[in-house]
């Protein structure tokens, strides 16, 4: 299993995917909106608190 931050996931996705840095934060940020509307909080910060600081960051700044 390969382990990587927030910033190395965006990039992975943008590169995978040829979305733009900015088109691809966006979609990242989404999703974890989805996923964090979908499943109860307890199972959103267990998630959450598996992935690290940086992801976590991705969602308060959409929230906000």
């Amino acid at each position: 299993m390969e382990i990587f931050d927030a910033d190395e996931l965006i990039r992975k996705v943008s590169e995978r995917t040829g979305l733009t840095r900015s088109e691809t934060d966006r979609g990242v940020r989404a999703a974890l909106g989805a996923l964090q509307g979908a499943v109860s909080e307890k199972e959103f910060e267990h998630a959450m608190s598996q992935l690290g600081k940086g992801y976590a960051q991705l969602v308060e700044s959409a929230a906000g």
